[in-house]
């Protein structure tokens, strides 16, 4: 038996024919962060967008930002979840975040991150869309 949206779920998921999806994207090679392909670049520089957020993609205790240089764009990978495997999992045995948190804000042309590590330690940086502020 089939439920009603199942091209769309597929679509959505890995494994989708061509393994085209609207969902997964992975701004990292070898754990790395890359820079956008020019043909995104390009396409996000010409409609006017100058900040990239995105998520579904863990990536350390706070979220990773890369300016590119010819666009000055900001792509931000935002997912933290696993960034604190051995946390407490009494209350819940999937928590690998603990107390780690980031808040990421968009204030006009500002990109505002604020947040917590694993060891307690507060983060916190402020990026204007125009690297010469």
């Amino acid at each position: 038996r089939r439920r009603g949206g199942d091209d769309l779920i597929l679509y959505g998921t890995p494994g989708f024919p061509g393994n085209a999806t609207v969902v997964y994207y992975n701004p990292f090679q070898d754990g790395n962060p890359q820079l956008l392909s020019p043909q995104v670049e390009a396409y996000l520089d010409k409609n006017r967008i100058t900040r990239l957020l995105t998520g579904h993609q863990p990536h350390g205790q706070s979220p990773t930002v890369v300016r590119h240089p010819r666009t000055h764009i900001l792509a931000v990978t935002c997912d933290t979840s696993y960034s604190n495997p051995a946390a407490d999992k009494v209350f819940n045995e999937a928590n690998n975040r603990g107390l780690v948190v980031s808040v990421v804000r968009l204030k006009g042309p500002w990109l505002e991150i604020d947040g917590v590590l694993a060891d307690g330690t507060k983060h916190g940086c402020k990026i204007h869309v125009d690297p010469q502020k």
